[in-house]
Formats: C-alpha cells, structure tokens, sequence
C-alpha cells in the first residue's frame, strides 16, 4: 500500500514539474513567404495542444534566395534551418518555419526528393513545407490537417521526442508518405507522452 503511494506520488510529481517546465518553452513561429492566416492558426493550435506552449507567430520573412535550389526547384531546408537559426531572437527557445514552397536535403553530396519537414533532435529550429501536403488532391482541411500534424512532429523532435515506432502515433515516422500522416491520430501515444513527461513536458 506504501508503496502504491510512493508510485503514484512520484508519477503525479513527474507529471507537474513537466507541464511547468514546457510551459516556460519559448515558442516562435515563422513563417516564410505567404502562408494563409487559418493554416497558421492550425499550427499555433496544434503547438499549444500538443506540448502545453503558447507559441508567438512572427511576421513572415522572405526566405533566403541563397537557400533556393535553381535546378531543383526547391530550397534547401539545411539552409533555411541556418537562416532561422541566426535570424530569431534568442529568447525563443524553438522556432518552427513554415514555407510553402518545396524544400529538400543535400546526402551523400547529392541533392534528395523534397521532404515534408525537418528537425533535428533537442536542437532549437525546426522547418515544414506546405508543397508536399497537397498530395493525393487533397482538399483544403486535408492540407491543413496534414500541416498540423506534420509540424507539430516536427516541434515533437525539438523537445527531444525521436520517432516512434508505434502505429498512428504522431512521431512516427512517415517516410514521405502523407498516408502515414492521415491515418496518424495527431497525438503522440503514451510512450511519447511519458518521454516528455520526463524531459519536463505537458
């Protein structure tokens, strides 16, 4: 019974220093170039949703023309990371962009297909790409939930969530398949959630 206690004690201690401590997250999204006001507002939604924030939408800011990759018609999303990186005030502790225009990956010195999004693990920037989601003929909602989704598994990266292997959670990893994104619930399942819980998340 004891025992019990100390469990459930330390487990709704977990649970409240969390929720604090990604409250306090600074949160700034970006956009690059025309974005719609009703898409932006998915996204600030599905931030503030997903991980207890109260993210703050900047002014949009033309992306960078060194980044744009003529011959591929796309940007290059490593270059947008630094330009977000080195333009956003440092109070922000995550930034997400969010473009309309395709981007993609240098690998192996050759230039890969577009990508959706992009984030490294714990790191403060984050990118995601409108291009992509209009996959499939997909409707205006569909888009726009499939922006949510994708950019809140992005902001998922930056607070130190890798992807997950269970079915429909939202870090799982959709490989470029927006089929993977429309049969995502839009949350992250109880292992994720306990992964923030324990790096101080909601």
């Amino acid at each position: 019974m004891i025992a019990r206690f100390i469990l459930c004690f330390a487990c709704l201690l977990v649970a409240a220093c969390g929720s604090g401590l990604h409250r306090r997250e600074q949160v700034a999204i970006q956009p690059l170039g025309t974005v719609s006001a009703h898409r932006l507002d998915a996204v600030l939604r599905a931030a503030t949703k997903t991980y207890g924030v109260k993210p703050v939408l900047l002014p949009a800011a033309a992306p960078p023309p060194a980044a744009y990759v003529r011959e591929r018609g796309r940007y290059d999303a490593d270059d947008l990371l630094v330009f977000l990186e080195e333009k956003t005030d440092a109070r922000f502790t995550k930034v997400l962009g969010i473009i309309a225009a395709d981007i993609g990956i240098d690998r192996n010195g050759e230039r890969a297909s577009g990508i959706m999004g992009i984030a490294d693990l714990d790191e403060r920037v984050a990118v995601v790409s409108l291009h992509r989601l209009r996959y499939g003929a997909a409707d205006e909602n569909l888009q726009t939930e499939r922006l949510a989704r994708v950019a809140a598994h992005e902001l998922g990266h930056t607070f130190g969530l890798p992807h997950c292997m269970t079915s429909r959670c939202l870090m799982n990893d959709a490989r470029g398949a927006v089929a993977t994104i429309d049969a995502s619930t839009g949350r992250p399942c109880w292992r994720c959630k306990t992964r923030l819980r324990l790096a101080g998340g909601e």
